[in-house]
């Protein structure tokens, strides 16, 4: 199958590339841009998606894709043409939508937009439930007290931001927080007692009533886009009485994965939902990471809202796959490997209305091409028509979700005026709940977690943990 070099002069166009590197994606190259210029602003890794003749990426002029949009963009070639140049055979899987230029490009919409029309595979929505109003209960505890411990300790919001690119309003918004060990405890990790949480014992445990939680960054999910009979938000909070949140998703630490283990903990109980972020935008971003679909959110959510699957074969869910149906337009920004192309495949199956992003190679996701120095909002929103770039007059863009029609905040305003111990005792990576251990650990938590004092809560004290 041809590369990007090979396909070039048989256009008319003139590659003058040297070696630069060479990495997990094959050798890279760079040279003049064949549109704008330069010297060494064009890269070019021949070897990636093979099939389609490589990638690149032109770091002045923004143009970028594979090597049939590189015909496209560079050779004035159709896309038919542009197929038949690398010897890619037309069909339904291959269509000019999966490889529209993902820098500088415009969907081309139905003149009326038909939004849910799907062609191929049908999409069977998931089956997901909503957490017993006691787990919601248990789960508001955390999140406000782990909220607290975050938003209490700048060093940990200034390596959230530098890190994650989220900075610490949009935290606050979200209900961003730190899950830290019990105060004097010898384990990086915290036990509650499943009965508070409305989850049935353990079989065949010894400890039945036990919960393991681990430390790390508290990621919320809300189930304010779920809506009851009579199209009324479910958001309904009191002191006593909380529903709000249905997932709590905890980002662990580096340190405390080993031997495989996952860096996401899932607190049992939780709703698997996807999270939605969508007000009265007319279209959506879909991603993979939570992390990822609030840094967009925050960037871009006065102009579109995002969706976050928490992983690439996720489907979303009864109520969430109606809301799509309704947009004019998706838009794919799943993870850069094997498995978000497959993820982005699908989609375009399910959907007719998408509009897929590429990333440069070397890049693995939304999140990651932020902390590269690149342009995210300009990324997303060149994806968009021309008229949707800018957001409404009368919108104001906040840190958090945008409320444009002043309709449902994010998640319940609920917060106690108890503050929290960050102090951490030296500790050892915590893979699963370890026997035996002291009655005092596995004492339900509730609002034992202690004061917060920023000055005593050095930046070297959170060197464990990872965003």
């Amino acid at each position: 199958m041809p590369t990007l070099p090979d396909i070039a002069a048989p256009a008319g166009v003139v590659l003058n590339l040297k070696l630069a590197a060479n990495g997990d994606k094959g050798p890279e190259y760079h040279g003049p841009c064949p549109g704008c210029g330069g010297e060494d602003r064009f890269h070019v890794w021949p070897e990636q998606h093979p099939g389609r003749g490589g990638s690149y990426w032109c770091r002045q002029c923004g143009k970028a894709g594979d090597g049939i949009q590189f015909l496209r963009d560079f050779g004035g070639l159709t896309f038919k043409d542009a197929c038949s140049a690398i010897g890619k055979e037309l069909d339904d899987k291959f269509n000019s939508k999966s490889f529209r230029a993902p820098w500088k490009s415009t969907p081309i919409l139905p003149k009326t937009p038909v939004p849910g029309l799907r062609r191929g595979s049908e999409m069977k929505p998931r089956e997901c439930e909503e957490p017993p109003l006691k787990w919601q209960i248990q789960a508001r505890k955390y999140i406000d007290q782990g909220n607290t411990a975050l938003m209490s300790n700048p060093a940990a919001l200034e390596k959230l931001e530098r890190e994650r690119g989220i900075t610490p309003a949009t935290a606050q918004s979200f209900n961003l927080g730190l899950l830290l060990p019990r105060p004097g405890g010898r384990l990086p990790c915290r036990f509650s007692s499943r009965a508070l949480w409305g989850l049935p014992p353990k079989t065949g445990a010894k400890k039945p009533d036990s919960l393991w939680l681990p430390r790390g960054l508290i990621i919320p999910a809300t189930n304010i886009n779920q809506v009851n009979e009579t199209d009324t938000p479910i958001v309904n909070a009191t002191a006593d009485q909380v529903s709000g949140f249905s997932r709590i998703r905890i980002r662990r630490p580096a340190l405390d994965i080993v031997n495989g283990g996952s860096k996401y903990f899932i607190i049992p109980g939780s709703g698997m939902a996807p999270l939605l972020l969508l007000d009265q935008q007319p279209a959506v971003v879909v991603v993979e990471s939570e992390l990822d679909a609030i840094l967009i959110y925050q960037e871009v959510g006065a102009l579109c809202g995002v969706l976050a699957l928490g992983n690439s074969s996720a489907r979303p869910d009864h109520t969430t796959a109606a809301r799509l149906n309704e947009l004019p337009l998706l838009v794919l920004a799943f993870d850069n490997d094997p498995a978000g192309d497959e993820a982005a495949d699908r989609w375009q199956q399910w959907y007719s209305h998408t509009e897929r992003l590429i990333l440069p190679a070397g890049i693995k996701d939304p999140g990651e091409l932020h902390q590269s120095g690149a342009d995210l909002k300009e990324w997303i929103i060149m994806a968009l028509p021309s008229p949707w770039r800018t957001p409404p007059r009368s919108t104001t863009i906040t840190a958090g979700p945008v409320n444009i029609s002043a309709s449902v905040p994010l998640a319940p305003a609920i917060k106690t005026d108890q503050t929290i111990t960050t102090s951490r005792p030296a500790s050892k990576p915590c893979t699963q709940a370890p026997e035996p251990y002291t009655q005092a650990e596995i004492q339900p938590d509730s609002t034992d977690w202690g004061t917060v004092n920023s000055e005593t809560q050095p930046a070297k004290n959170l060197e464990f943990m990872t965003f």
